[in-house]
């Protein structure tokens, strides 16, 4: 599943778990 959605989501979820 590449959707814009699901990229956007995974770049959210990819920076809130590289922040502390």
């Amino acid at each position: 599943m590449k959707t814009p959605m699901n990229t956007l989501l995974g770049a959210l979820l990819l920076c809130d778990a590289a922040e502390p």
